[in-house]
């Protein structure tokens, strides 16, 4: 939980997280981890189950990643956790042992970030600007102010590679650097007056509280989606 909560934090702020951040938990994470196997009590099926736990959110992390669902900063973070957390703390309320942790963790995150989809939604509906699937995804905005505020908009935009010209684009996370830096400055020397941004709330964030409330009150919907079926 610090390390997201400062994680989440940095992302917001600057919408960056610094490596130093990985640096300092991974390994902590990984003396963590071997200090658990070797001297607690743990029997040899359970450690392979944390094994594949984390081998799980590796596998997860590098593919949320490699498909541009999550940026690499998100991807860090489920890696380091599904170490930190490789298997239910004794302290979690109702924990549902089949799923590992960090799946978990994903899965209420997810939840939780699929509010923002129907609160932009409406609020693009009481302005009149719907431009579906733009309109699920962020907002019209004055283009000068949006310059002055760039680190805290993701702009729906890309440069063709053929003409150089923008072009509207879907995007859920920050494209690398260089790109977004490209594509700011071709957005500031365009003759449009309004552009569309995401405000982007980062994905970081969700995993945080997602991360907290399974850890505190175990898995909560998978056991009320699991309720709703199986009855």
């Amino acid at each position: 939980s610090l390390m997201l909560s400062y994680a989440a934090y940095q992302d917001i702020k600057v919408r960056r997280v610094t490596n130093k951040v990985w640096m300092v938990f991974a390994p902590v994470a990984i003396v963590l981890l071997t200090v658990e196997i070797v001297f607690s009590n743990i029997e040899r099926y359970a450690i392979m189950l944390m094994l594949i736990n984390i081998v799980m959110g590796f596998i997860v992390a590098f593919a949320a990643f490699y498909l541009g669902i999550l940026g690499g900063a998100d991807a860090k973070a489920i890696m380091i956790l599904s170490v930190l957390v490789p298997r239910w703390p004794v302290y979690t309320m109702n924990p549902l042992e089949v799923m590992p942790p960090i799946l978990d963790a994903l899965i209420t995150s997810a939840v939780i970030a699929l509010i923002y989809f129907p609160i932009i939604f409406v609020y693009n509906l009481i302005r009149g600007d719907i431009e579906l699937p733009l309109s699920l995804l962020g907002i019209k905005m004055c283009k000068d102010q949006a310059v002055k505020r760039k680190t805290y908009y993701i702009p729906l935009y890309k440069l063709s590679k053929d003409t150089g010209k923008l072009e509207l684009r879907i995007r859920l996370t920050l494209p690398p650097e260089d790109e977004l830096e490209g594509i700011w400055r071709a957005i500031e020397s365009s003759d449009m007056d309004e552009i569309w941004v995401s405000p982007g709330i980062p994905f970081m964030m969700y995993l945080f509280i997602g991360t907290v409330i399974i850890m505190v009150f175990g898995d909560v919907f998978l056991r009320f989606l699991l309720g709703v079926f199986l009855r």
